[in-house]
């Protein structure tokens, strides 16, 4: 599925995906799990981003806007898995969501 641009978003490996959304999650864990230990007790992504939000380690914003995106993108991954295809997508999908974890990214959350 292509765009009119003929490009396409990786929902894993693209900028602002699935993998930026995984590394963020990881790198708090590695921040802050000396300071709030429960935070080793989970290796979910979702699961972490609301400790994350309980220690008031991330804002509740954050929290959701980076719940929300990473939850869309392993449904749409999932969809496509299951019709034997590669977790592409149209450069124009998700475009809010990918613009959301860039901006997280580069703010430099922790």
């Amino acid at each position: 599925m292509r765009d009119k641009s003929g490009k396409q978003f990786d929902l894993k490996q693209g900028k602002g995906g699935i993998v930026d959304i995984e590394f963020l999650v990881q790198y708090g864990v590695l921040r802050w799990a000396s300071e709030y230990p429960d935070l080793l007790d989970t290796t979910g992504v979702l699961p972490s981003l609301q400790l994350f939000a309980e220690h008031q380690i991330l804002d509740e914003e954050a929290t959701q806007q980076l719940s929300e995106a990473y939850r869309i993108y392993r449904a749409a991954t999932h969809q496509l898995v299951l019709q034997n295809k590669k977790a592409l997508v149209a450069d124009d999908k998700y475009v809010e969501h990918r613009k959301v974890v860039g901006k997280l990214w580069d703010i430099n959350l922790f």
